[in-house]
């Protein structure tokens, strides 16, 4: 089965993406359960997994935690012997690759797509491991991704950690694809998908040598979307038609000096990806004190914590299933995490 993974940073359009190419009988892309990001900073507690218990208690943990996921996937067959009989190497990444070709074998489709943005930042270990998938970056102006993080319970919530979260996430996404996979890496902005979606998606789909569907413009009247949208506040869009207006919103909803900000931390990287900076380079700023950015910390942190309380209380709820499965995890050998 050939894998998907879409790259890059959340709020830049990856479920209204996914939802579209779920539409094709070729594709399975279900909502993400983010296996490789949640599971790679937790492989220290489960010591060497060529011994089989140590592997097989990662295998059955992942396969709790996908059961958890706020959007269900309903796959009964979906069990730790299922799963193990498919990892012909004791990895994680052979694990992730599993779960997703028993969702894709059941829904008799042969591409699978994975969603987790955060994927980019085990690109190395995912080829290292044997799999090679097409990699999608999809990249959005990062002011406008700024914008978006501010109204939802995850994510930074500060200018400086947003513009510095953006710039870092799509620096890595593409300078790892170079390095390990420059044929099989695509570029798509989200802006060329709302604006030009048929001939976005027929470009892309070219690239995977698959033919446009009319269905995938429909996306947003699925039971996937429907289910998608009623898991958090944040993915409440994928329940509309394409917004076609979703850009430059930034112009309406950062200051000056919040646009300063972050175009003198992500100003080039802007550029690079062909976004058009507010201020010129002449006027960003050189840099930033230690007291400036410990400031900048402790309003992030506070802006967090507020969102986390009080932006989306039924979303919080929605997510404490899969948060009692790590903190299970976590709680059978503190003392290596």
């Amino acid at each position: 089965m050939q894998p998907l993974l879409i790259i890059g940073t959340q709020r830049s359009g990856s479920n209204m993406l996914r939802l579209m190419l779920n539409q094709l009988p070729e594709i399975a892309a279900p909502h993400p359960p983010h296996i490789l990001s949640v599971f790679f900073p937790l492989l220290p507690g489960y010591g060497n997994l060529e011994t089989e218990e140590n592997f097989m208690l990662l295998v059955t943990d992942v396969c709790r935690f996908v059961k958890a996921n706020p959007v269900p996937w309903r796959l009964n067959m979906l069990t730790p012997a299922q799963i193990r009989s498919r990892c012909h190497h004791s990895s994680l990444v052979e694990v992730f690759k599993a779960v997703y070709e028993i969702y894709t074998q059941h829904h008799d489709a042969q591409i699978w797509c994975c969603k987790s943005m955060a994927n980019l930042y085990y690109i190395a270990q995912i080829e290292q491991q044997g799999l090679h998938p097409i990699y999608i970056h999809l990249v959005r102006d990062g002011r406008d991704v700024a914008v978006s993080f501010r109204k939802i319970i995850v994510g930074e919530k500060h200018i400086y950690h947003l513009a510095k979260q953006w710039q870092t996430d799509q620096q890595t996404a593409h300078n790892l694809c170079q390095q390990y996979a420059p044929g099989r890496y695509i570029l798509i902005h989200y802006e060329n998908l709302i604006h030009d979606t048929e001939n976005t998606l027929r470009l892309l789909l070219h690239r995977l040598g698959l033919n446009f569907n009319p269905a995938m413009l429909q996306f947003y009247k699925t039971p996937d979307a429907l289910e998608t949208a009623a898991a958090g506040k944040m993915w409440n869009n994928v329940r509309k038609p394409v917004i076609e207006k979703n850009s430059n919103k930034f112009l309406g909803s950062l200051s000056d000096e919040e646009i300063l900000i972050f175009e003198s931390i992500a100003g080039q990287t802007l550029a690079q990806f062909g976004y058009q900076p507010y201020f010129a380079e002449s006027k960003w700023l050189k840099g930033f004190t230690a007291a400036q950015i410990a400031g900048f910390d402790t309003l992030n942190a506070a802006l967090k914590k507020q969102a986390q309380q009080t932006l989306d209380p039924a979303g919080s709820e929605k997510r404490k299933e899969q948060e009692a499965v790590i903190a299970a995890i976590k709680s059978r050998s503190p003392a290596s995490f």
